[in-house]
């Protein structure tokens, strides 16, 4: 919600799950909507909402990518992509197709970071240096799903004859901590997590239509 509505979770009032949004908070896509633009967004998850923030259509969460066909005029669609975020389920045989370490040691941290979106500190006291290679290994799992998600779209993009008529942005809420600081996940839902660069330093990609500023970093 702050990154659609551009305010502090303070002045947007929403937080926590299962909360919406203000209608009275005027959002940019309201403005957009008013100023002729197609909006249109995609969910996470089913426990995720963007209600009350403007979208004027809900992209289907099993079929995101059709939504691209229909792009048309000036128009703003929203996807989210949450592959990379607890829990880290990816089988062996996933980590084996991807090259990566396979080792998934029996243990109730494990078990919980593969299967929950929290990995509560208090419940797990201690280092958990043994955890550092499977954890990484899950998560580089999570990151591989997402590039691949991210690449159908590009593709579809090209198919569509888009790729030069799109401004293309991306972001992320959050980072994830993978036992920098004795914890997994980040501070949003790992409860006693601390507000640390690893969670709070996101990646910013901007592609403009015509390529320009290719390369830069700022």
């Amino acid at each position: 919600l702050a990154l659609l509505t551009g305010l502090d979770p303070r002045h947007h009032g929403v937080a926590g799950r299962g909360q919406e949004l203000d209608p009275a908070v005027e959002t940019p896509l309201e403005a957009l909507a008013a100023a002729g633009w197609r909006t249109a967004g995609h969910a996470g998850e089913g426990t995720e909402n963007f209600r009350n923030l403007g979208f004027q259509a809900e992209i289907d969460r099993e079929r995101p990518l059709e939504a691209l066909s229909s792009l048309g005029g000036r128009s703003f669609l929203w996807l989210h992509l949450r592959q990379i975020h607890a829990p880290y389920d990816a089988s062996v045989e996933r980590l084996r197709a991807l090259g990566l370490p396979d080792a998934l040691p029996a243990s109730p941290i494990l078990d919980r970071a593969r299967t929950s979106v929290t990995v509560p500190r208090g419940d797990f006291p201690g280092h958990h240096d043994w955890l550092r290679g499977p954890i990484a290994a899950l998560y580089d799992a999570e990151v591989a799903d997402a590039d691949a998600a991210l690449g159908a779209i590009l593709d579809r993009l090209d198919a569509f004859g888009l790729t030069d008529r799109v401004l293309l942005v991306l972001s992320a809420d959050h980072g994830e901590e993978l036992l920098e600081l004795d914890g997994i996940g980040h501070a949003s839902t790992n409860l006693d997590a601390p507000f640390a660069d690893v969670l709070l330093r996101i990646p910013l990609l901007i592609r403009f239509p015509d390529r320009r500023r290719a390369g830069e970093i700022q």
